[in-house]
C-alpha cells in the first residue's frame, strides 16, 4: 500500500523510515562535499531512466506526475467555471444597468409630468380664486 506525504510517496516499513531519515537528516546537500556520489545519504532525486533500482521511483514519479496532471485539469475546470460565472454575472449586471437607464427614464418624465400638473393645478386654483373674488365681492 502506498500513501502520499506531501508531494512525496512514501512506501511501507523500512523504505519508508529509510527515505524519511534521508529526506529530514539535512544530508542531501553534503552529499557532494563528502565525496559520497551517488552511493552515500542524503535524498536523490528520481530519476528518470530505466534501469531496475530505479522503477520504484519511476513509478513514484510517473504518479507525481499523473496527481499533478489531475490537479491541473481539475484547476482549469475551476477557472472555467469562474470564467462562466463571471461572464454571467457581467451580463446580468449589464441588464440590470440597462434596466436602471430605464427606469431613470421613466422617472424623468413622470418628474415632467408631476411638474405640468403643479402648474396646471397652480392656474386652476388662482382661476377659482378669481372667481370667487368676482362673485362675492
Amino acid at each position: 500500500e502506498r500513501r502520499s506525504g506531501g508531494d512525496l510517496m512514501f512506501g511501507d516499513g523500512a523504505e519508508d523510515s529509510e527515505r524519511r531519515e534521508m529526506l529530514f537528516s539535512g544530508a542531501a546537500g553534503n552529499r557532494g562535499a563528502s565525496g559520497g556520489g551517488g552511493s552515500g545519504g542524503g535524498y536523490r532525486a528520481p530519476s528518470l531512466g530505466g534501469n531496475s533500482s530505479n522503477n520504484n521511483s519511476n513509478s513514484d514519479m510517473e504518479m507525481l506526475i499523473q496527481n499533478s496532471e489531475s490537479m491541473l485539469r481539475e484547476s482549469q475546470a475551476l477557472c472555467f467555471n469562474s470564467e462562466q460565472v463571471g461572464a454571467d454575472t457581467l451580463f446580468s449586471m449589464n441588464r440590470q444597468r440597462e434596466q436602471l437607464h430605464g427606469a431613470s427614464d421613466h422617472l424623468a418624465g413622470a418628474r415632467e409630468k408631476v411638474e405640468q400638473a403643479r402648474v396646471l393645478l397652480g392656474s386652476m386654483s388662482r382661476k377659482a380664486l378669481r372667481n370667487k373674488m368676482f362673485l362675492y365681492g
